[in-house]
């Protein structure tokens, strides 16, 4: 039996692929920190699995998207999961040229991990763009250089963002609590120029006056770390952090900028399954990602 993509569509190869879709690749993991337990690896297949509940309801309204279910996953291609060597040099150089192809073609990229070092080769491969600005939902700050000596691990995501020259600029947004990096890492992030935005700052913000603090000039790159909502709405993460933007504003706020600024393309990281109860992160998982792919079918080429 012919193995079915997300919401039961088919998996479609690389080599034929029409130019107005918008690539959707899973990683399970690319650069685990040794000794360290992945609960992310696993993401991927499930929620695969899970989108295909909604096979019988393509025909519904969304009133999230103003568009029927349809509509929006016509709009996507799964090419499958990234073939892993168990390299991680490899494997990153590898998903990088692959994504690059792709962001070459002028394509959109959803890539879903897997945790957040999944992010980093998607934020590569965005050479052939010269100009991006990153903006990035996540409860930590992910600036610190290496943790036990490796340095492209989840904590590492936004320092090696900072390090290409293509990305012009990072918005981080939902910050709160307390995480790895230390004052060191969060005055060098503002060095660097990075716009912060914490959990309470938000409280004062519409999501316009969020995406009016990203340049209308250049192209955007969504890093999603699904720790940067609120986890009394979405618990399915490693490291739940108590508050933080809703469900309803990060739909808004990406639904926004779609209108607002030319999205390139989305990362989706760190659903943590054994974390979940009751399905509920599952299932705001899905949400978020079908407003994702629906919001990248409507903007403009």
């Amino acid at each position: 039996m012919t193995e079915k993509g997300f919401f039961n569509l088919d998996i479609s190869p690389i080599n034929s692929i029409a130019q107005n879709k918008t690539i959707m690749i899973t990683v399970p993991t690319i650069t685990p920190y040794k000794g360290r337990k992945d609960n992310c690896s696993s993401a991927t297949k499930i929620l695969r699995e899970a989108s295909k509940k909604f096979d019988n309801k393509k025909k519904s309204w969304d009133f999230d998207t103003g568009s029927s279910l349809e509509e929006t996953i016509s709009s996507i291609i799964d090419i499958g999961n990234f073939s892993l060597k168990n390299d991680p040099e490899r494997d990153r150089e590898e998903l990088t040229e692959i994504l690059k192809t792709f962001i070459t073609q002028g394509k959109k990229i959803i890539v879903l991990g897997g945790d957040d070092s999944v992010s980093i080769p998607p934020i590569f491969s965005l050479e052939p763009l010269k100009s991006v600005h990153i903006l990035q939902i996540d409860a930590h700050l992910d600036w610190k250089d290496q943790i036990d000596q490796e340095k492209f691990g989840r904590s590492n995501v936004m320092r090696r963002a900072s390090e290409v020259n293509w990305v012009k600029g990072i918005t981080q947004i939902g910050l709160r609590g307390l995480g790895t990096s230390s004052e060191k890492e969060l005055l060098d992030a503002k060095k660097w120029g990075v716009n912060i935005l914490t959990s309470l700052e938000l409280l004062e913000l519409e999501v316009q006056d969020v995406v009016k603090t990203i340049p209308k000039e250049v192209s955007v790159y969504i890093s999603l770390d699904l720790d940067g909502i609120n986890p009394s709405e979405l618990p399915s993460v490693d490291s739940p952090v108590p508050g933080g933007p809703s469900l309803s504003y990060i739909i808004a706020l990406i639904k926004e900028l779609g209108q607002q600024r030319k999205i390139a393309g989305v990362n989706f990281v760190e659903f943590s399954p054994i974390s979940d109860i009751n399905d509920l992160g599952l299932n705001a998982s899905l949400r978020l990602l079908t407003v994702i792919c629906s919001t990248l079918a409507h903007v403009s080429p």
